[in-house]
């Protein structure tokens, strides 16, 4: 069964339109905001803050939108839908996961960086290991994107382990497939962290 999300066509021209088809995923899927009546109930300071979108980028947005709703109520005359199924129920399209842009799932280079212990806020403990404890945390990324993801934390810091977390983050970096879990960083912190 083929797994996504709906979206409205008139929609998805409006992101195409105002070049903001990159944030595709995080509006239609993080957000659900899958028809233009949907953006009536969310403030440009949560697009903002949700979606890392700028000032001008979340003004085209909006100005795009109205100008659609405007041409949408213009084209349905007084008879257009008697008889008939409105056009935004049937012009719905089916996107499925691989196809929107995830830049986070980009395989151009290796997207590793060093994390500041400050972006991590631990939550409660998933695992432990024998040299590692799990846990849920939220990472504030530096674009101000909030992140749900497993932290690993480091019982000791000695030479072995230290080697051996430079051998598994190598290993990471090459592993690049959605159904495998990914390294986004590591904090260098007493004790030290993998993201």
């Amino acid at each position: 069964m083929e797994s996504g999300v709906y979206i409205e066509e008139a929609l998805l021209e409006v992101l195409k339109e105002t070049d903001l088809i990159s944030f595709q995923r995080k509006l239609c899927v993080e957000l659900q905001l899958l028809r233009l009546e949907h953006f009536n109930h969310v403030t440009d300071d949560e697009l903002k803050s949700y979606t890392g979108l700028s000032q001008p980028a979340i003004r085209r947005l909006r100005l795009a939108i109205t100008e659609k709703k405007k041409k949408a109520k213009k084209s349905k005359g007084l008879f257009s839908t008697i008889g008939r199924k409105e056009a935004k129920e049937i012009s719905k399209v089916m996107l499925t996961p691989n196809a929107l842009p995830d830049p986070a799932l980009s395989t151009d280079k290796p997207t590793t960086c060093l994390i500041a212990k400050d972006q991590i806020k631990l939550m409660e403990r998933l695992g432990e290991g024998s040299f590692a404890i799990v846990k849920r945390a939220l990472w504030t990324r530096a674009d101000n994107g909030k992140m749900d993801v497993a932290v690993k934390i480091l019982r000791d810091a000695t030479p072995e382990v230290i080697e051996d977390l430079q051998q598994e983050v190598n290993n990471m970096q090459k592993l690049q497939h959605p159904n495998l879990i990914r390294l986004y960083g590591i904090v260098f912190s007493n004790p030290a962290m993998m993201v």
